[in-house]
């Protein structure tokens, strides 16, 4: 995401409105270039916390792992996991 920054303490969420298949395979291509957002059934937000609720409740999955079923919560902790990086990372 182009307006994400590791290091401001927020999550960069991407939501995306009702939208037939074909078209989220023709603009999957601007998702990383930032040009994702000029869709407007694309929405950014940031945020700590986010609780994401549905109807009828939905599975979660994370990295191929089943977590559970909706609602979700979401927070960032800050401190809690050490990242481990090479001499040449930059912030």
């Amino acid at each position: 995401m182009p307006a994400a920054k590791i290091d401001d303490g927020l999550m960069d969420i991407t939501m995306i409105k009702r939208m037939q298949k074909l078209m989220i395979m023709k603009n999957f291509r601007y998702l990383y270039s930032g040009r994702i957002y000029d869709n407007p059934k694309v929405m950014h937000e940031q945020a700590k916390k986010i609780e994401i609720e549905t109807w009828p409740p939905s599975r979660i999955e994370i990295d191929g792992e089943a977590m559970g079923y909706s609602p979700f919560t979401f927070e960032l902790l800050p401190g809690s996991i050490k990242v481990v990086v090479g001499p040449k990372f930059v912030i």
